[in-house]
C-alpha cells in the first residue's frame, strides 16, 4: 500500500525540477546535526508518552510522566543549541514574530481538530455501516475532494484579492458545521449520509491549509521560507498526535461505558473485553443479536462523542486565527517582509 507513493513521488520531483524555477546563488551552508539530534531527542519521548497514555500505560504513570519529562529535558537542550548555533535548524529568532508564533499555535491547534473530525470515520464505516476497509477507504473520498475543490479555489482567491486572513476562519466555520454533523451520527446513519458529512468537512479543511501556508511564508524572511513551512507542519502533525491520544483515550472510556449500559450485565459474560472489539469489525458483525445490535449502538455514540470534541477546540482555534495580524501579500522574494497593519 504505501508503495504507491513512490510513483507518485518521483512524478513530483520530475515536475518540480522542470516547472519551478527560482534563482539563486548557491552558497556553502552549515548543517545543524546537533540541533537535528536534540529535536528527535526532544519529540521521540513525547510522541510515545501521548501514543501509549491512555492505554499501554496511564496518563498518570511513573513511564508516561517520566518520558514528557525527557521530552521536556531535551527541549532545553534543543533551545540551547539552537541560540548558539550558526545555521538553526529552527531559528529562535522566528517566534518572536507575532504573525508566525499565532499561526503556529493555530496549527497545533487545528491538528487536534482535523484529527478528530475525519479520522473516525473509517472505523464507523467498518463497524456501524458494515463496510470492508477498502471500501470505507474509498468512501472517504469526499473528504478529499472537498478539501481539494476548497484548496484550489481559495488559493486562486487569496491570489486575485491579495488577502488570506478571513479563509482560515471561514475554514473553522464549515469544519465545525462538518464536525456537527460527523458528531450527530448514530447506528441509523447510512454510508452516503457519512460521505456528505464528510465533504462539508473536507471544504473547511481545504481553506485552513494552504492559507496557513501562505500567510507563515509571507511573514518570514525569504532565507527561512523552507523552516517556516516544515515547522508549520511539524506543529500540525504534533497537534494530530495530541489529538489522537487524547481524543482516543475518551473514545475508549465511553466505549467501555456504553457497551455495558446497552448489552446488560448478564449479556456482557459472553463477550470478549470491549478493548478488543475496536480493531475487529469482523467479530462485532459475528455477534448473535440483539447484541450485535447493542454493541453496534455504542460504538455508533462513543465515536459521535469523541468527534464531538473537535468543536470546543475549533472555537479555541477561531479564537486564535482571528488574532493573527493583517499584513500585506508581498509580490518579491524580498528579504525583508511587511509589517503588521493591524
Amino acid at each position: 500500500m504505501f508503495f504507491i507513493n513512490l510513483p507518485i513521488g518521483l512524478m513530483s520531483m520530475v515536475l518540480v525540477q522542470k516547472k519551478l524555477h527560482i534563482s539563486r546563488t548557491p552558497t556553502r551552508r552549515s548543517i545543524d546535526f546537533a540541533g537535528a539530534f536534540a529535536l528527535s531527542a526532544a519529540i521521540s519521548p513525547v510522541v510515545l508518552a501521548l501514543l501509549w497514555s491512555g492505554e499501554t500505560h496511564g496518563w498518570d504513570s511513573s513511564q508516561t510522566l517520566g518520558l514528557f519529562a525527557l521530552g521536556a529535558l531535551a527541549t532545553l537542550v534543543f533551545v540551547r543549541i539552537e541560540l548558539r548555533a550558526t545555521e538553526p535548524i529552527l531559528p529562535m529568532s522566528m517566534f518572536s514574530d507575532r504573525v508566525l508564533r499565532t499561526s503556529l499555535i493555530g496549527g497545533f491547534v487545528i491538528g487536534i481538530a482535523m484529527y478528530s473530525v475525519a479520522s473516525w470515520t473509517t472505523l464507523f464505516l467498518q463497524v456501524v455501516a458494515n463496510t470492508s476497509a477498502t471500501v470505507s477507504g474509498l468512501l472517504t473520498a469526499p473528504n478529499a475532494f472537498g478539501l481539494t475543490v476548497a484548496s484550489i479555489v481559495s488559493g486562486r482567491l487569496i491570489a486575485k484579492h491579495r488577502i488570506y486572513k478571513p479563509f482560515p476562519i471561514i475554514g473553522v466555520a464549515i469544519l465545525g458545521v462538518g464536525a456537527v454533523l460527523l458528531g450527530t451520527m448514530n447506528e441509523n446513519t447510512g454510508k452516503w449520509d457519512v460521505c456528505l458529512r464528510l465533504a462539508v468537512a473536507g471544504l473547511g479543511m481545504g481553506q485552513i491549509g494552504p492559507s496557513l501556508t501562505i500567510i507563515v511564508q509571507n511573514a518570514v524572511d525569504y532565507k527561512d521560507l523552507g523552516v517556516a513551512t516544515a515547522g508549520l507542519s511539524f506543529i500540525r502533525t504534533l497537534g494530530g498526535v495530541f489529538g489522537s491520544a487524547v481524543i482516543g483515550a475518551v473514545f475508549q472510556n465511553r466505549l467501555n461505558v456504553l457497551i455495558p449500559r446497552y448489552v446488560g450485565a448478564e449479556a456482557m459474560a459472553t463477550l470478549p473485553d470491549p478493548q478488543s472489539l475496536r480493531g475487529k469489525p469482523s467479530v462485532i458483525h459475528a455477534l448473535p443479536e440483539p447484541i450485535q445490535g447493542q454493541v453496534i449502538r455504542a460504538f455508533a455514540d462513543a465515536i459521535s462523542i469523541s468527534v464531538r470534541c473537535a468543536i470546543p477546540v475549533l472555537i479555541v482555534a477561531l479564537i486564535v486565527f482571528a488574532m493573527i495580524p493583517k499584513i500585506p501579500l508581498r509580490d518579491t522574494f524580498d528579504s525583508s517582509h511587511a509589517t503588521s497593519t493591524e
